[in-house]
């Protein structure tokens, strides 16, 4: 059958290479059938083959007659192999190879995954055994997802598949049971044959039909072997020889089909074209190939569907003598791609499916055939050109069908190729512009234009014509809008008139603007304004005259020299409010300014009433601003300077009412005070009020057009604003009220509130311009809000008159009162009443009113005869000067002994007296009076109000008593603390009894109270529960005395523990002694340590670990540390390396030699010196330089040197899993009992083993790092050689160029370049050939590191052998653990089964609350771990904050500094002015002198002179200076406290530096310590501890620095104030120095002449008229001079009063001189005292400085910390 088969398929390939012409031409054409299994061995596979596990012995049943029976397979033996790829048809002997399954095995299959889907047409199956008693072929087409039978095979059919029918098949694809290939002969070479189509049982017509597609169609074949022939052997029988004699083996297997191409190819291809192979002689010529070589226009791994642009005619399978060719679509040369149209094709009765996609060139249909929308067919060109179609020139707006024209040209259609079609109101040949009487051509309007329908009204003539572009028709001159049926803007009214609309005329404050409704005319009005042009304030509302913001000097504060004036209120007035401030000279008064409607410029008017003609001058006016010198940028006043807010006014005299003092900007959002400080020399002035008047040129309606302008010139010629500051109020023409009401209106945005007082008012309905309301009698104010002056108590029928009291009230304000309560100011403080007609309460006799006598103890008395009225405090008489009976004392006024009465103790009313009688008597001892009590028997106290001792009771109550207390003998009852005197209960129980009643033993002690028989507990407080302790002393049981011991503790008193267990800490009791079992010598230990008794070289509490000098892991062994004594800092070496603690300089692991950068013999190690340092700085670069090193040593990382070891740690595995394999068959045996906890105790210690062994690897590997640092360095070496060569070519290149002009220069650069070269070639030599060069140092390096490297590979395998024995060891304790034992260590009880609470091995849980075991430990030391790690990030934290704070105060420090400094520099600068100034004071005072009594002064200039000097005055007065210097005083004699702070501030941070270190050692003892909780808890505790101390401190230092800064701060401050009040005093002394010189130069001989004479006069008499008050020691002086002046005496008695004139007043410039110098003396003393603290400041200043550098190195601690 194989050679038939080959036979067949080498004549295939020969018809093949011979045949000229291709099978498909004119027919469908197929691929050959071949056996799908050839060239696919690697998709075929077995689920059982025998020796995969190794060599296996097999018999054959049919060679019992041999003498060989039995054989062996094994899949590793080329000879002995029989897998299953032999059963594939080679070249070889056919009998020489076959498939074996394992023996014995019943379910096997055999499976073939094709790479993609075949036809399979049939399969034949020769076996080497038996064939299966049944079997089952299946198929997959969905690569394996899912299968289907195709047939079963069973040798009775009715017993393996018995709801299977059997064979012939009645259906095509009907799954059947078939018997004939399962027979037990014969016993080799029986065959198995499958067809999946056999036509002569069922034949069929349609071989592409689906049925038959899906039954042919497959990716995946499967043959499942279920059962075996036996030969009558019970397979059930283990028996090996049994088994080995039944198997399946299989000789041959064929699988033929092809791949399947529906009739239109011949031959397939691999689907990978990779993998195709042309020659011809080769078993790969005969694979099925699984895609088609497609013909017939086809395509597809099955040329299962057309080439593209072949779809005319839809996909079909090709028959025998019917090819079924695609066909190319027809698209005019218009597209190259097309898809087939099933309904086109049967619209064609199938003559022609396809359909054009993508048609270029303009054009559209099923063969590209026509013009798309928007183009029409050229009629000059073929339908075949690109050009054919061109694009329609229509106007889209006004086109149908949005600018399509007409396509072709079409007679019986009436169309027109190219053809426009007009919309209705279109015309054009594009159809492009409207028709007459219509306008926008638009593509959204259905009929292309719109109808211009323009409004008769509003057009000139009513004409309907427009513009055909916008529609606009013909307006008239007020109408607007496309159509004219609107107003134009600002008119309104649309009618027949010429103008079409009449104007709006708005108001141009009272409406927004000039628009109006366009029907109505009403204007936009503001708020609360109406009528149509917005002119007039709706009901309630006013719009404000200029004056409203007026506001009254009589309210306002004033200085001494100022006086409120009320006047009677008699219209017309001149004057507002209540009257006038009467002020004189140097008065000065203060307005407080507030409620501004914006923020812009004011006119500041200023009403008053002066006394003659005379202009008041040189009244100075200030603003004070509450943003003074902050005004922000953006503001209306940004433009405002400081010096704008001070001027000086001149007022001017009768007939003058008001002064303009000129325009300032204010805002509205403050509050502003306005001071006026009047002349000295004035006669007086009487002030009105001041009115903030908003500046009009600041208001919009002023300016910015032509009528604004205009309206600014009305305003200002019809002098709209003076005519309203006028008082009395005049009425105001039309004009100017117009235009007030329009400014006021936009000022306030509108009319404001009426705001009528309801008591004062007659209606709330006010005036509308200016807001006057309508005021009941007596009542006045804009709101009736106030009485009028003589008037009070505002109320429903107005105000009442004061009617004060002539007698009683003051004069000169007998006619006035308070306006809200009506009351008169009386004459005297003893007289009263509202209208002051009687005399207060305590007074008698009016209007004299003299106080009453009635020492204190009576407010009032007979107001006629002065007897005292009720009496109070227990007194009688008719002054009060006696007490009551039951009292004593002495109430007489003065007396110190006022009457009291006996309280023994609650006084002679009360149920409360337990005395009848009490006596005041002297004591001499303590000099005082003593009041005595006469007690009855029961009670005792000075006062009774106790019980007598042995009693008890409450005799403080009412009713309350004393009596007897009941304490069963146990007391003594003359003790006064015997009992409770409130409670009876005893309190001073004796015989060691206690209780209410002395009934029990006292605490800690026990036995029969009522016996007297109480003995002391005398409990062993270290053995007691603590919580039954205090202060040394325990509780035990009352009647046996036995004490609560603590755990482990035995005995009545808890005096001792139990064996080998050992005294606790206090509240523990006693602990388990648990001694090491190897390293201690017993399990006893001492019994208050708990130290067990250890073996040589062992230490620690439990012998656990090494003894003091030792180091090593006590679980193996401990060395002794053998440290130097000469270079250790002590004998103890670190525990777990063996390294010794080295001094300085000296290192080694013993500290036996000096450490690198060292020199000489230990202990005296040297610095090597500076040579060393630069060299190991160098070499500390090259390190870091190490990346490639570093990649280099993370490869080697990845196999690492424990990569040799690798074959042992897998044998060490293995063993682990046979133990686990052992266990869990012990676990089986032993229902639940778990040793994987032992097993994970092992791993545990392998891992701890491996990762000794990564450090060692990671040693090695710095080793390794070291060495490759060592020769990137030489490769930088060679580098900077290379680039020493190139600087030498360079000094060649130099020497070519240097320069002819200069042959000094080119010999100095030769020089140079040479001298350049010896330098580098002595480098070079340095740094690789000379001796200590890097060179040298490398390969001693290197020498090193291999000397180090075997030594760390010999520690290396002795560790290995370590653990090797260590798991030995481990193998041998696993038989010998107890579950019990494990449970306690791991969970925390003892038991073999489930704890309820600690659970155990196996259990559901292991630990918990109240369990000792590892586990619980394990996870309470996490949870203290995370804890303390939190704690101690939140310290870093908060350290790295005070960091960041200490830097900020160093910079403030530094700043404070600075500010300091210039502060004392800046006094420096003010005492050397100061004592300039002194000086020329000085010499001016001598000017003035020599100036007074030079015989040339002219009076007025000595009273000039005289008047400047006494208006002077210190910017820093005499109070000031001295309140600025005690503040200087007060915070330089504060700052020694800096040192305090500052010396806090260091110990602080000292503090919290310990701290933070204390933190930081518990946060390594956590660390050191996780696996022990108890350790956990205390380093928890103690880093909460520090952490929470290092806060305080930390927040206490900043504090400290914060009111240091704050300190200083204030300093510099009044340094500041101070200097300022100096520069302006210099200021003073030079003004008048200047004015003393202006008038030396004026100084001329005086004329006699009478004229200038009496003017002379006359000046001085004003002088003296304006000193008279202030200098009353002059009035005799100044009569007798205007005695002499009415007089009219002679010119030289004139002049000799007038020198005697200015001779007094010479004296008081003289006084006033004197007192200047005693000021100027303190300020002298004031200044040096100043330079004094100045110095201290400085040290201080220093003192911080030196202070805040210790901080910073704290600081700085703390951060490393």
């Amino acid at each position: 059958m194989r050679n038939l088969l080959w036979l067949g398929a080498v004549l295939s390939v020969l018809h093949i290479s011979t045949a000229q012409t291709s099978p498909c031409d004119g027919q469908g054409c197929y691929p050959d059938i071949g056996d799908l299994l050839v060239g696919r061995e690697d998709r075929l596979t077995a689920t059982s083959t025998c020796g995969q596990k190794g060599p296996e012995n097999y018999c054959i049943v049919s060679h019992l007659k041999d003498e060989e029976k039995c054989f062996i397979c094994d899949a590793r033996d080329q000879s002995t192999n029989h897998n299953v790829e032999n059963v594939i048809t080679t070249f070889r002997e056919r009998l020489g190879t076959w498939w074996q399954s394992e023996n014995g095995v019943d379910k096997v299959s055999i499976r073939l995954d094709l790479e993609t889907a075949f036809h399979f047409t049939h399969l034949i199956m020769t076996f080497k055994t038996f064939r299966p008693a049944a079997m089952i072929i299946e198929r997959s087409n969905d690569y394996g997802k899912t299968w289907r039978v195709y047939r079963y095979f069973a040798y009775d059919c009715n017993e393996f598949y018995p709801d299977m029918p059997l064979f012939p098949p009645r259906e095509i694809d009907e799954v059947i049971c078939d018997s004939r290939y399962s027979l037990i002969e014969p016993s080799t070479e029986g065959e198995l044959i499958y067809k999946v189509l056999e036509p002569s049982l069922i034949p069929f017509d349609d071989p592409y039909s689906p049925r038959i597609q899906d039954l042919l169609t497959i990716t995946n074949l499967r043959i499942n072997f279920t059962h075996m022939h036996t030969l009558g052997d019970d397979l059930l029988d283990n028996r090996e020889n049994i088994k080995e004699k039944y198997y399946y083996s299989l000789y041959e297997l064929i699988v033929r089909g092809n791949c399947f191409c529906y009739g239109h190819a011949d031959e397939c291809r691999p689907i990978d074209a990779s993998l195709e192979r042309p020659d011809l002689v080769r078993r790969d010529l005969f694979q099925v190939n699984g895609r088609c070589v497609c013909r017939h226009n086809t395509q597809g791994l099955n040329c299962n569907e057309c080439l593209p642009f072949y779809h005319d005619q839809p996909w079909r399978p090709a028959d025998r003598g019917q090819p079924n060719e695609c066909k190319r679509c027809n698209c005019n040369n218009h597209a190259d791609e097309c898809h087939f149209d099933a309904a086109v094709y049967a619209a064609t009765d199938g003559e022609s499916g396809g359909v054009c996609d993508n048609c270029r060139d303009n054009t559209i249909g099923r063969n590209c055939e026509l013009c798309r929308p928007f183009f029409y067919h050229h009629p000059e060109r073929d339908i075949r050109d690109p050009n054919v179609c061109e694009a329609c020139n229509c106007e889209v707006a006004g086109s149908l069908n949005d600018g399509m024209c007409d396509g072709r040209t079409d007679s019986d259609l009436g169309m027109i190729a190219g053809q426009c079609r007009c919309r209705q109101y279109v015309e054009g040949e594009r159809c492009d512009r409207c028709k007459p009487g219509y306008y926008n051509l638009d593509e959204t309007n259905d009929f292309g234009c719109t109808p211009c329908d323009c409004d008769s009204l509003g057009t000139l003539d009513g004409s309907n014509q427009c513009d055909p572009t916008t529609g606009q028709c013909i307006c008239k001159r007020h109408t607007t809008g496309r159509r004219c049926d609107q107003c134009a803007p600002q008119t309104w009214g649309l009618s027949a008139d010429s103008g079409g609309c009449r104007d709006c005329n708005c108001d141009v404050g009272g409406s927004y603007n000039n628009d109006c409704d366009d029907s109505t005319g009403q204007c936009d009005c503001r708020p609360h304004i109406t009528a149509r042009q917005c002119s007039i304030a709706e009901a309630g509302f006013f719009v404000p005259f200029l004056d409203h913001y007026t506001f009254e000097a009589e309210d306002v504060y004033g200085n001494e020299n100022t006086f409120r004036y009320n006047q009677k209120y008699a219209p017309p007035m001149i004057w507002t409010g209540y009257g006038f401030k009467m002020v004189r000279a140097n008065g000065i008064i203060e307005f407080i300014v507030s409620g501004l409607p914006a923020s812009m410029d004011y006119d500041f008017v200023l009403r008053y009433v002066p006394y003659n003609d005379v202009t008041v001058d040189n009244v100075k006016v200030t603003i004070i601003r509450p943003n003074a010198g902050n005004i922000p940028v953006g503001s209306p006043c940004d433009n405002t300077k400081p010096g704008d807010d001070d001027w000086v006014a001149s007022l001017r005299g009768h007939p003058t009412s008001f002064e303009n003092l000129g325009s300032h900007c204010l805002e509205m959002e403050y509050n502003y005070a306005v001071r006026f400080e009047f002349p000295d020399g004035m006669e007086g002035i009487n002030i009105d009020s001041l009115v903030l008047v908003a500046n009009y040129s600041g208001i919009s309606m002023f300016h910015g057009s032509i009528a604004g302008a205009e309206r600014s010139r009305e305003f200002d010629e019809l002098k709209c604003q003076d005519r309203a500051m006028q008082l009395p109020k005049q009425p105001q023409n039309e004009i100017c009220a117009g235009l007030v009401f329009s400014m006021n209106a936009i000022l306030h945005d509108g009319a404001l509130a009426c705001d009528c007082d309801p008591q004062g008012s007659v209606s709330s309905i006010c005036e509308k311009n200016g807001g006057q309301c309508v005021c009941k009698p007596n009542v006045m104010g804009r709101k009736c809000d106030k009485c009028v002056p003589g008037t009070f108590g505002l109320g429903p029928d107005g105000c009442k008159p004061c009617d004060c009291n002539v007698e009683g009230a003051r004069s000169p304000d007998v006619e006035y009162c308070n306006t809200e309560t009506g009351e008169c100011t009386c004459r005297n403080g003893g007289i009263t009443g509202r209208q002051c007609d009687q005399c207060k309460v305590g007074f008698y006799k009016f209007p004299e009113c003299i106080p009453c006598e009635c020492n204190g103890h009576a407010e009032e008395c007979n107001q006629d005869t002065g007897m005292c009225l009720n009496c109070g405090q227990h007194t009688i008489g008719d002054h009060c000067e006696f007490c009551e009976d039951g009292y004593y004392g002495d109430p007489r006024l003065g007396s110190q002994d006022q009457c009291k009465p006996c309280m023994c103790p609650g006084g002679p009313d009360s149920s409360r007296q337990f005395a009848q009688t009490c006596s005041e008597t002297y004591d001499p001892l303590t000099g005082t009076n003593q009041v005595l009590c006469d007690c009855m028997p029961q009670y005792t106290g000075e006062t009774c109000n106790q019980c007598a001792p042995g009693h008890y009771g409450n005799p403080h109550a009412a009713g309350g008593q004393c009596i007897a207390c009941e304490c069963n003998g146990n007391v003594d009852p003359s003790n006064p603390g015997a009992c409770d005197a409130s409670t009876g209960e005893c309190t001073a129980c004796l015989h060691d009894t206690a209780g209410p009643h002395c009934e029990v033993c006292r605490d800690f002690y026990y036995g029969n109270a009522l016996s007297k028989d109480c003995r002391l507990c005398a409990c062993d407080v270290a053995g007691t529960e603590p919580s039954q302790c205090v202060g040394g002393h325990c509780h035990c049981d009352m009647n046996t005395g036995q004490c609560p011991c603590l755990p482990n503790m035995t005995g009545r008193r808890c005096e001792s523990c139990l064996p080998n267990h050992y005294r606790g800490s206090n509240g523990e009791g006693c602990i388990p002694c648990n001694c090491h079992e190897t390293n201690s010598l017993g399990a006893t230990c001492n019994e208050y340590t708990g130290q067990c008794e250890c073996k040589d070289g062992f230490g620690g509490l439990t012998c656990g670990d090494c003894a003091d000098g030792y180091w090593g892991n006590p679980n193996i062994a401990c060395y002794e540390c053998d440290c130097d004594p000469l270079g250790s800092a002590h004998v103890q070496c670190d525990r777990a390396t063996g390294q010794c603690p080295c001094i300085e300089g000296v290192g080694g692991r013993y500290c036996d030699r000096c450490k690198r950068g060292f020199t000489g013999d230990i202990p005296s190690c040297e610095p090597c010196g500076e040579c060393f340092d630069n060299w190991d700085k160098i070499i500390s670069d090259l390190k870091e330089r190490t990346e490639k090193a570093i990649a280099h040593a993370q490869a080697i990382e990845e196999t690492g040197i424990t990569g040799a070891y690798e074959d042992d740690f897998t044998k060490i595995e293995k063993t682990l899993k046979e133990i686990e394999d052992i266990l869990a068959k012990l676990d089986e045996a032993a229902e639940g009992d778990n040793f994987r906890d032992v097993i994970d105790d092992i791993r545990d210690k392998l891992s701890t083993q491996e990762k000794r062994l990564d450090k060692m690897e990671k040693d090695m590997e710095k080793l390794r790092s070291d060495d490759e640092s060592i020769n990137d360095w030489l490769e930088k070496s060679e580098d900077e050689l290379n680039q020493m060569r190139e600087k030498l070519d360079g000094l060649k290149e130099e020497k070519r160029n240097i320069s002819k002009a200069s042959p000094a220069a080119a010999y100095k650069q030769v020089e140079d370049a040479a001298q350049r070269s010896e330098n580098a070639e002595r480098a070079a030599k340095a740094a690789t050939t000379e001796p200590g060069s890097l060179v040298k140092q490398s390969e001693d390096v290197r020498a090193e590191v291999e000397l180090t490297f075997a030594s760390k590979l010999e520690e290396f395998d002795d560790k290995r052998q370590q653990v090797e024995a260590d798991l030995e060891d481990n193998k041998a304790k696993v038989e010998e653990l107890s579950l019990a034992d494990i449970n306690r260590d791991v969970c925390g009880q003892a038991t073999e089964e489930c704890d309820d609470t600690c659970g155990g091995a196996g259990c559901e849980h292991c630990g918990g609350l109240g369990c000792k075991g590892a586990v619980t430990n394990a996870d309470e030391a996490k949870a203290r771990a995370e804890k303390t790690k939190e704690i101690l990030d939140g310290l870093t934290a908060d350290t790295t904050d005070l960091h960041i704070r200490i830097q900020v105060t160093k910079e403030n420090a530094k700043e404070a500094k600075q500010i300091a400094e210039d502060a004392r520099r800046q006094a420096d600068e003010v005492e050397s002015k100061v004592k300039d100034r002194n000086a020329k004071i000085r010499d001016l005072i001598r000017q003035i002198r020599q100036f007074l009594t030079d015989d040339r002064a002219k009076p007025e200039e000595i009273e000039a002179l005289a008047r400047e000097v006494l208006a002077m005055t210190l910017r820093a007065d005499r109070d000031e200076i001295d309140s600025r210097a005690k503040i200087i005083n007060d915070l330089v004699n504060s700052l020694p406290d800096v040192d305090n702070i500052l010396d806090t501030t260091q110990d602080d941070l000292d503090r919290a530096n310990a701290l933070l270190a204390a933190a930081e050692k518990a946060k390594a003892d956590a660390a050191a310590v996780a696996g022990d909780a108890r350790a956990v808890s205390e380093a928890l505790e103690q880093a909460e501890n520090a952490s929470t101390l290092a806060k305080a401190a930390r927040d206490k230092a900043q504090i400290n620095i914060d009111l240091a800064q704050q300190t200083i701060n204030d300093i510099v401050g009044i340094a500041a104030e101070i200097t300022d009040a100096v520069d302006g005093i210099d200021e003073d002394v030079k003004r008048l120095e200047d004015r003393l010189k202006a008038i030396e130069s004026k100084i001329v001989d005086n004329s006699v002449n009478v004229e200038n004479a009496i003017q002379q006069t006359a000046m001085a008499m004003d002088t003296a008229q304006a000193a008279k008050d202030a200098l009353e020691a002059e009035a005799g002086l100044i009569r007798s001079a205007n005695g002499k002046i009415n007089e009219k005496k002679g010119q030289v008695d004139r002049l000799t009063k007038l020198r005697k004139d200015a001779e007094a007043l010479q004296e008081t410039i003289n006084g006033n001189l004197d007192k200047l110098d005693e000021l100027n003396e303190k300020f002298d003393e004031q200044e040096r005292e100043l330079t004094t603290k100045s110095s201290e400041l400085e040290s201080l200043l220093a003192e911080v400085e030196r202070l805040y550098a210790s901080i910073v190195d704290k600081e700085a601690d703390i951060r490393l910390c």
